[in-house]
Parts: structure tokens; C-alpha cells; sequence
């Protein structure tokens, strides 16, 4: 049995990154106070990254994705993992899409467009919100809209405004 283990730490950068793993069984990628854009993909493993100020795009055919700590953008994809972003600010849009469970933490008191689409939604501190709503699909404003917040998955979403 073949077993590769990466781990990459990349700590208080400013520059635009990408990172590419086909063949690794285990991935793991830490981002601590990046400023730039980041992309990071691998068909073997997992996502994490922390603290990136940016443009963020993460995909994985093989593994989970965890991002804590994200101000910018993030457009994120997995086939066969669950996927947990924590937002602590948003520019432009979140775009996140899964085959397993996606939990979605974004700032309260801020205006969104949501688009969300799962087996089962859950959701936590929503406000002034307008629009459709079920628990397999939302879609509308909350208080006079701003960045696009998109996800798909085949499973249950958890959307949380702190």
C-alpha cells in the first residue's frame, strides 16, 4: 500500500499561488495570512488553508475542504468530502460545490444574495431575508443583497450568520 503524506505551510505571504497534487493519498495545504489569490487543487487528499486574504479557488476530486478564516472571494469544489468554510468577510461572491456536507459561516448583519441547494438546508441567524425559501432550496436577498453566496450539494448545507 502506497500512503504519501504532503503538508505545506505557507505563513504570512503576499503573491498569487498555485498548487496542483494528482497523486497523493493524503494532501494537506495550510495557508496562515495570505494576501493574493490562491489556487489549490489535488485528486488525492484534503484542503485546509487559514487566514487567506484573497481570491481563493480550491477543488478536490478525493478529500475534504476546510477554510477558516477567509476574507475575499472563494469558488470551492469537492466530489468526495465535506466542505466547512468559515467567512470573515466577503467580497464578490462564495461559491461552493459538493457531493457531501457543506456548512457555510458567514458575517450577520450584512446583505447577500443567496442561492442555496442541498437535500436538506439548515440555517442559523438569517434576517431580513426575501425571497423562496424551503429546506431544499434558497434563493433570494437578505436586507438589500451585496455578494452572490452559491451553494450546491447533493447533501445537507448549514448556513450560519454570526
Amino acid at each position: 500500500m502506497l500512503l504519501c503524506f504532503h503538508t505545506l505551510v505557507y505563513k504570512n505571504i503576499a503573491a498569487n499561488i498555485q498548487i496542483v497534487y494528482l497523486f497523493s493519498n493524503i494532501f494537506e495545504e495550510k495557508f496562515i495570512i495570505l494576501d493574493g489569490t490562491v489556487d489549490a487543487s489535488t485528486s488525492g487528499g484534503s484542503i485546509t488553508e487559514n487566514g487567506v486574504n484573497g481570491t481563493l479557488k480550491a477543488g478536490t476530486s478525493g478529500g475534504s475542504v476546510k477554510l477558516n478564516g477567509i476574507s475575499g472571494n472563494v469558488d470551492a469544489k469537492t466530489s468526495d468530502g465535506s466542505m466547512e468554510v468559515n467567512m470573515e468577510a466577503v467580497s464578490d461572491y462564495v461559491k461552493l460545490t459538493n457531493s457531501g456536507n457543506t456548512a457555510l459561516s458567514l458575517p450577520g448583519g450584512k446583505g447577500y444574495n443567496l442561492k442555496v441547494k442541498a437535500n436538506k438546508i439548515d440555517t442559523s441567524g438569517l434576517k431580513e431575508y426575501r425571497g423562496n425559501i424551503d429546506n431544499r432550496n434558497i434563493e433570494g436577498t437578505i436586507s438589500n443583497g451585496g455578494p452572490e453566496i452559491e451553494i450546491k450539494t447533493s447533501q445537507k448545507a448549514n448556513l450560519t450568520f454570526r
